[in-house]
């Protein structure tokens, strides 16, 4: 949940924040309020806090106002001087705090780690694993400090790591340029693309479970098409002048920040999303500029603005990596979602999540093994086993899927195959009973009646209280003319209160 937490709240916390910078930087600029520099400097501080990769963005305004104090002559030099000192105030207790730990760090020191994973030589323009990195995010530093280990024989220092990974990273472009310039080629089509990429789930699969996503019918792609449109249509206009430029100039640098992170590392729907409030703005400018050419008739502008909207929408509809959706990763919240549904005690919505999750993924062992338990309860032993081979298919040392498919061989009758099954649960968990009390059984029922009183011997010293290898037990030595065997497993299982049936005891209490 906390890993989720920090893809959520980060995300929704600094886009309110960029909303902020922007306006106060706007209101500041029209209304001459320097004082609303500094705040907006604050602002945008507490930002770069949040996303380390706003600093682009906070430094790309900074240049921004010292060209409009020097060439425009519209806003005062200190107005830069200003919105430097209030970054500078809310970003000073973070690095104050990574000073002390003797690191000096602006914000956070993982940038190096990013950096490689979005550049090394099997990187695709989204979230991959390079080699080494097992995908779980829990063990990611320490698989991170494990491979600089075995590379330089020691665990270094975040910066220093960081480091590692920035030179590691370049030493990677420089072995196959031409294949990095191609990467970042696909980068751009991915930022602008329909698709929404993620590395933990889907937009696509959320907005089926969300009416709320349901209704947001606008596309990052055609957004993109009019917001291009109306930057165009900006810098084509003849009352385009120095000082209107400035004003529009930190929205150009959020643009700016968003393509240079998705070129520096990865695209991920997450980070393209901090670009929404200035594509939005010039999305906007361009629907009413195309509006006033269609009521005036001014074809010759109307027709190639909209054109161009078609054209760069239909451009970039088709993702270029195939599906855009994480359908194992929806598969496993489909998963989780079923064992949650289970516990409220909602069997048959998590049936149907069991089946959705198998349609989007085959390989998800918790699927099969869910849906092996619910045939397995209606008494549909070959469907129950069908789905458990599937799942040990998929992961062969995994012990209920081992155990659980040694009670259906066992209950269809199929011997050999439990035997077989079984030991291998042993292996897995040398100490659990349920393969080894199943063992006997199947023993038993195959004629190896000494094998079977071998391991039902071991189960009753270890296990006092295990009925069913009492039961077996005593059935056994009766059939084999072993009375007192079966009369000392009867008195045993009287010793520890084991309730035998009725059956049974009538044999020695007549």
């Amino acid at each position: 949940l906390y890993f989720y937490e920090t893809k959520l709240l980060p995300t929704t916390l600094a886009l309110w924040l960029l909303v902020f910078s922007l306006l106060l930087l706007q209101i500041a600029y029209q209304n001459k309020r320097i004082s609303l520099y500094f705040l907006a400097g604050m602002v945008t501080g507490l930002l770069v806090v949040v996303r380390a990769n706003m600093l682009i963005y906070g430094g790309l305004v900074f240049l921004g106002l010292l060209w409009a104090a020097w060439k425009t002559r519209n806003q005062p030099k200190s107005a830069a001087v200003l919105f430097a000192f209030g970054i500078a105030i809310s970003m000073g207790p973070v690095m104050a705090h990574n000073l002390s730990h003797g690191e000096l760090v602006p914000v956070a020191a993982n940038g190096g780690i990013n950096l490689y994973i979005g550049n090394h030589p099997e990187a695709r323009g989204v979230y991959v694993d390079p080699p080494g990195f097992s995908g779980v995010i829990t063990d990611q530093a320490a698989e991170a400090d494990s491979l600089v280990k075995q590379d330089v024989g020691e665990v270094l220092r975040p910066a220093a790591e960081n480091r590692y990974w920035v030179k590691k990273t370049l030493e990677s472009i420089q072995a196959a340029p031409g294949k990095w310039l191609k990467l970042e080629a696909l980068k751009f089509v991915l930022l602008v693309n329909r698709e929404e990429e993620t590395n933990n789930g889907s937009f696509f699969f959320e907005s089926d479970q969300v009416p709320w996503l349901r209704w947001a019918p606008v596309k990052f792609n055609l957004l993109f098409a009019l917001a291009f449109v109306g930057m165009v249509i900006v810098f084509r206009s003849r009352r385009r002048t120095q000082a209107s430029m400035a004003m529009l100039w930190p929205s150009f640098s959020l643009l700016i920040a968003v393509l240079a992170t998705a070129l520096a590392f990865f695209v991920v729907s997450r980070y393209r999303l901090y670009a929404a409030p200035a594509l939005v703005m010039f999305a906007g400018y361009a629907l009413v500029q195309i509006w006033k050419y269609l009521r005036s008739s001014a074809w010759n502008k109307f027709v190639p603005a909209a054109l161009t909207v078609v054209v760069l929408t239909g451009a970039t509809w088709i993702n270029p990596l195939g599906s855009g959706t994480n359908r194992h990763w929806e598969a496993g919240l489909l998963t989780r979602s079923a064992a949650r549904l289970l516990e409220q005690g909602d069997r048959a919505g998590a049936k149907k999540a069991y089946l959705q999750a198998l349609d989007l993924s085959e390989v998800r062992m918790e699927a099969h093994l869910g849906l092996a338990r619910f045939a397995a309860e209606e008494g549909n032993i070959p469907e129950a086993i069908e789905y458990l081979e599937k799942a040990r298919s998929l992961q062969p040392e995994s012990f209920p899927v081992l155990n659980n498919l040694t009670l259906m061989y066992f209950q269809a009758a199929r011997y050999e195959e439990c035997i077989g099954v079984s030991r291998a649960a042993s292996i897995v968990q040398p100490q659990a009973v349920d393969p080894k009390l199943y063992r006997a059984l199947a023993m038993k029922e195959l004629g190896d009646f000494q094998g079977s009183m071998d391991i039902l011997g071991v189960l009753i010293q270890n296990q006092p209280q295990l009925r069913p290898a009492y039961i077996a037990a005593i059935e056994i030595a009766l059939n084999t003319g072993h009375r007192d065997q079966a009369q000392r497993a009867y008195e045993r299982a009287l010793q520890y209160e084991v309730d035998l049936p009725a059956e049974v005891r009538a044999v020695f209490e007549p």
